[in-house]
C-alpha cells in the first residue's frame, strides 16, 4: 500500500454488500455512524439482483426487525409465502413428524438456553434429556403462538429490499464494483484499498472493518483468522415446479436413500392466460430443493426440464399430484456444492466476521439468514452497549469481545446440530436410518419436543 495515498475516514467500512452485509449497515445507522459497503458487483446487479433459486425461511425475530426498518411490507406479495406447517420423513414414508404453530402453545419444562434461529437441527440434540424431563411436566407454562412457523421470501427480493433501505439513509453508501485489494491495521485502524471498476484505486481509513463476504471471506483470510471449512461432497439443486395439488402452505422435508428432497410452498403463481400450454399449467408453486452427491447432482442438472420433474414427483408420493415445469425462466435450475465454515474466533485487531464469513451452515433448515441477522444485530446491540456520553466507538475492545462470545455461544449450536442432523440422515447404512426413524418418532410423540422444536422457529 502507498503510504502517500490519501485515505478517506469513515467509521465502519463493510466488505461485502449481501444481505448480511446491508443488514449490517442497516443495524448499524442508528449509531450516527459514517457506513460505507464495498462489494465487487456492480450497482444494476445490486440493486435489482436476478432470481438465484433461493428461498429463505424467516423467522417471526428476523420480520419483527424487517418492519422496525420499515421494510417488509415493500416486499412484494408474490415473494413472500406463509410456512403454516412443516413435516419431516424418511424414504418414501407418511411424515414422521408434523409440526404446526399451535404445538407451541404445550408447556416446556426449563431447559438450557437455547439459540433463537433454527429449528430441527437446535431441538433434536436435546430430545434425551427432554424426554425424561418432559413426561411429567406437559401442559406447564404455556405460551401463545402466531398462526404460522415464519414465511419464505425469495433472496434476490429480500436483496432488493435491503439496497433500498440502505440507499434511503444519508450515512449509508455503497462503492459498487469495488474490490478490497489489501489491508494494513494499527491500533488507531483500519487502511483498506479497494480497487474501482475501471481499475482505479481508493484508499479508506476506517475504525473498523466488518468481513461479509462470505464462507470464503478474503478480509478474514487476510485478517489471519482461521476457519474450519467442511465440504459435503453434495449440491443442492433448487428450483421452482408447479403442481397440480395445492400445497396447503406446508413444508415438506423428506430424506430418501442417497439425496433429500425439502418442498417449500410459495405463493401461487399468477394466472398466465392465454389457453395455450402455459395458461394450461396449474398456479400452485413450491421451491424443490434436491440435495445429492455432486456427481449426481451435475446428471440431474443435465436433464431436460420435464425429465427432471419426472424424476422428483414419485418421490412425492402424488401429495402434489403432477409435477411440471414452469414457462421460461422460472424453473431455472441453479446448483450450489455445500460447503460449512466455522470461524472459532469471530474478531481479529479491528476486524469482525458477520454472517457466513462467520459461520455458514448447511442449508438443511434454510435459516442460514436468520443467523447473519442475528450477527450483525448483536453486534450493533454490543456496539451500542458500550457508547458514552454520546460518543460511539464501533471498534471499542469490549463491545467486540462481548459479540464473539454471544454470537459464537448461539451459533455453537445450531452448527453442531445442524452438521449431526446432516450426518445422521445422509447416512444410508441401516443402524442409521433406524435411529433417525426413532428419533423423528419420539419427536412426534412428546408434544413437549414438538413445543420446543416450534418455539425456536417461531423465536416465541
Amino acid at each position: 500500500m502507498n503510504p502517500n495515498e490519501a485515505a478517506e475516514q469513515v467509521d465502519v467500512l463493510i466488505a461485502g454488500a449481501g444481505p448480511t452485509g446491508l443488514s449490517t449497515a442497516l443495524a448499524l445507522a442508528p449509531l450516527g455512524l459514517r457506513v460505507v459497503l464495498a462489494d465487487p458487483q456492480d450497482a444494476a446487479r445490486l440493486a435489482d439482483p436476478p432470481p438465484d433459486g433461493r428461498e429463505l425461511a424467516l423467522t417471526h425475530r428476523t420480520e419483527a426487525l424487517l418492519r422496525q426498518w420499515r421494510l417488509w411490507d415493500r416486499l412484494p406479495a408474490q415473494a413472500r409465502a406463509p410456512l403454516q406447517a412443516a413435516s419431516v420423513s424418511t424414504g418414501g414414508a407418511q411424515a414422521a413428524l408434523r409440526l404446526d404453530a399451535s404445538h407451541a402453545r404445550v408447556g416446556l419444562p426449563p431447559l438450557p438456553a437455547l439459540p433463537r434461529p433454527g429449528w430441527l437441527p437446535q431441538a433434536l440434540p436435546w430430545l434425551p434429556d427432554l424426554a425424561v424431563r418432559a413426561l411429567g411436566r406437559a401442559g406447564q407454562a404455556p405460551i401463545d403462538a402466531d398462526t404460522h412457523l415464519g414465511t419464505l421470501v425469495s433472496q434476490n427480493a429480500l436483496r432488493r429490499v435491503l439496497w433500498e433501505g440502505c440507499a434511503a439513509l444519508p450515512g449509508i453508501q455503497v462503492l459498487a464494483g469495488h474490490r478490497l485489494e489489501s489491508m494494513q491495521r494499527d491500533d488507531d485502524g483500519v487502511t483498506v484499498r479497494l480497487v474501482g471498476p475501471q481499475g482505479q484505486a481508493l484508499v479508506l481509513r476506517a475504525s473498523l472493518l466488518v468481513a461479509a463476504d462470505g464462507r470464503l471471506s478474503a478480509v478474514r483470510r487476510m485478517a489471519g483468522l482461521v476457519a474450519e471449512l467442511h465440504d459435503f461432497g453434495r449440491s443442492a439443486i433448487v428450483c421452482r415446479m408447479r403442481h397440480e395439488q395445492p400445497h396447503r402452505q406446508v413444508a415438506h422435508e423428506a430424506f430418501h436413500h442417497g439425496h433429500t428432497l425439502a418442498v417449500l410452498p410459495l405463493a401461487d403463481a399468477p394466472d398466465l392466460g392465454g389457453g395455450g400450454q402455459a395458461g394450461a399449467l396449474p398456479p400452485h408453486c413450491s421451491s424443490f430443493v434436491v440435495t445429492a452427491p455432486s456427481e449426481l447432482a451435475q446428471r440431474w442438472m443435465a436433464l431436460p426440464a420435464a425429465d427432471y420433474a419426472a424424476t422428483i414427483e414419485p418421490w412425492l408420493d402424488g401429495q402434489l399430484g403432477r409435477i411440471q415445469p414452469g414457462p421460461g425462466e422460472e424453473s431455472r435450475r441453479h446448483l450450489y456444492p455445500l460447503v460449512a465454515t466455522w470461524a472459532p474466533r469471530l474478531v481479529s485487531q479491528r476486524v469482525v466476521l458477520v454472517g457466513d464469513a462467520a459461520v455458514g451452515m448447511h442449508p438443511v433448515t434454510a435459516h442460514g439468514f436468520n443467523l447473519g441477522l442475528y450477527s450483525a444485530e448483536t453486534l450493533a446491540r454490543q456496539i451500542a452497549r458500550r457508547a458514552r456520553g454520546g460518543q460511539v466507538d464501533p471498534a471499542d475492545a469490549r463491545a467486540l469481545e462481548a459479540y464473539d462470545r454471544e454470537h459464537r455461544h448461539t451459533a455453537r449450536w445450531i452448527f453442531r446440530g445442524t452438521n449431526a442432523i446432516v450426518r445422521l440422515f445422509t447416512d444410508d447404512r441401516p443402524a442409521a436410518r433406524l435411529a433417525r426413524q426413532a428419533t423423528l418418532h419420539l419427536a412426534e410423540r412428546l408434544p413437549p419436543v414438538k413445543a420446543l422444536v416450534v418455539r425456536q422457529l417461531v423465536d416465541a
